[in-house]
């Protein structure tokens, strides 16, 4: 059966958007704990709060998407919002940016990720036969943007340093947000 053509660009966006999340996240505790010089207690207790902010962050992404900005404009807005926040990450020797950079991914990812998978529902009739086969097309973009993520940014992190990783997850949420426009 034909999907809806906006399953193939939500797809690819959602792709993009996972391959920078988990792509930052790969190289994240590592960083702080070289780079930075927090002790691991320290680097895991800010991943762990990080990670669940993110988490957290996606309620108040769809009440905002909800009363204030629409679906389109939340994913919009969000995705641009990540990107700055790998940008931000991937200047070397501006530590201002690392805690920037992380700040701008949760509020981002916020706006984002779970805008995305509702407007993708917005695409289908209630009894569509076609939604479960849809979504699992979405997601299963989403877990190849995460395995290649993990692969390539630690690959470029370690040869080319950090925040040439950082800045290629930069570059998957470039792709994503060209796509959109």
């Amino acid at each position: 059966m034909k999907q809806p053509k906006a399953l193939y660009l939500l797809n690819f966006v959602s792709m993009w958007e996972t391959f920078s999340y988990y792509g930052m996240r790969v190289l994240l505790v590592l960083f702080m704990i070289q780079v930075v010089q927090y002790n691991d207690n320290t680097a895991f207790a800010l991943y762990a709060l990080y990670t669940t902010l993110v988490d957290l962050c996606g309620v108040a992404g769809g009440i905002a998407a909800d009363r204030v900005f629409g679906l389109k404009r939340s994913i919009v807005i969000g995705g641009w919002t990540i990107f700055l926040g790998h940008v931000c990450l991937s200047i070397p020797d501006f530590e201002p940016g690392f805690f920037l950079g992380l700040g701008l991914i949760i509020a981002g990812t916020g706006l984002f990720r779970s805008n995305v998978a509702t407007l993708l529902g917005q695409y289908f009739e209630e009894n569509d036969p076609r939604r479960e086969a849809g979504y699992t097309l979405y997601y299963t973009g989403i877990n190849i943007g995460g395995f290649l993520a993990t692969l390539l940014c630690g690959i470029v992190g370690e040869v080319y340093g950090w925040h040439a990783g950082f800045g290629l997850a930069a570059v998957g949420m470039l792709f994503g947000n060209c796509a959109l426009l």
